[in-house]
């Protein structure tokens, strides 16, 4: 970690130095690559301190159990688990039959019948 907080201080110094003077002379464009350079670093340093912290927290969430959501949870039919089809039950656990709507024939077609 403190390669990161060196890195860090080390940039954020460069950045500030280059966008003062930048501000004293924003026509010259060498020192706006320098400091669109130094901007650069910057944001790199800030991409290795959030992927150090998203280690640390993957790190943290192997030893904590993932709670069963809810929605799962309060389904208690007793039928165990038998893969999708658990999720389409009603209250009472009887399976839900969905309903698909017939067809029409075109109207030309049902007056030749």
């Amino acid at each position: 970690m403190d390669e990161v907080v060196k890195r860090l201080k080390e940039t954020s110094e460069n950045c500030i130095q280059s966008y003062e003077a930048w501000t004293q002379k924003s026509s010259d464009d060498t020192i706006r690559e320098e400091l669109q350079a130094h901007i650069h670093e910057l944001r790199k340093v800030a991409s290795r301190l959030e992927i150090e912290i998203a280690m640390s927290e993957r790190d943290q969430m192997k030893s904590k159990r993932i709670p069963i959501p809810p929605h799962r949870s309060s389904k208690q039919n007793g039928k165990g688990d038998h893969g999708q089809n658990d999720s389409i039950a009603n209250d009472d656990g009887t399976p839900v039959v969905k309903k698909t709507a017939r067809r029409r024939k075109p109207k030309a077609a049902q007056g030749e019948e």
